[in-house]
């Protein structure tokens, strides 16, 4: 099964193929902070290190969100704001991760239920499978593309937040626990 969802995903990010029992992602994003951000770019930081830090060192930590667009982006990014009780004020940082170079480094996009608590969000989820060297070589083609100028970091201001949070409430099935954090991130705005 791994053999044929690596091949089809090659396919598809190769030739630009659109297949109707895969998804049509323009990116996979991951949460990142402001000094795991200053690292992408530093000379000094290894691969390994940046690597540690992104994902950690479990496999069970290669978890991203599939966007498809600029508004899937804010979405993602609040459904994760809210994973930390809609609390804390301030923009969020996600890395962008171009599925052909997910493919590239022979790291396997596998579609697995997320934990934001927003039913929607939660289905864009994926983990990367593959090894330990597949995500080195990942990240050092991120910080490559990075270092020349890609835009790899994609940043959500709090006012798109705010915004997102009450379209969640409006619109949007998802836990007691992911509304509770929504009308936080409401209440800490003011509206």
């Amino acid at each position: 099964m791994k053999g044929r969802i690596m091949a089809a995903w090659s396919r598809i990010f190769s030739s630009g193929e659109q297949s109707s029992d895969m998804p049509k992602a323009t990116v996979f994003l991951r949460k990142v902070s402001q000094s795991l951000r200053s690292r992408l770019g530093n000379e000094d930081a290894t691969d390994e290190g940046v690597s540690s830090l992104l994902f950690g060192k479990s496999e069970n930590d290669r978890s991203v969100y599939q966007a498809a667009d600029e508004l899937a982006e804010v979405d993602i990014a609040t459904a994760l704001l809210l994973t930390e009780g809609g609390n804390k004020a301030g923009d969020r940082l996600c890395l962008r991760l171009q599925p052909r170079e997910v493919v590239a480094a022979q790291l396997t996009p596998e579609a697995s239920s997320g934990r934001t608590g927003v039913e929607a969000v939660d289905r864009l989820h994926h983990d990367l499978r593959g090894t330990t060297e597949a995500v080195k070589n990942l990240v050092g083609s991120l910080r490559e593309g990075y270092r020349r100028g890609e835009d790899r970091i994609r940043r959500v201001d709090e006012q798109q937040i705010v915004s997102c949070a009450i379209r969640f409430l409006e619109k949007s099935e998802m836990s007691q626990k992911a509304k509770h954090s929504c009308e936080a991130v409401i209440q800490r705005s003011g509206k």
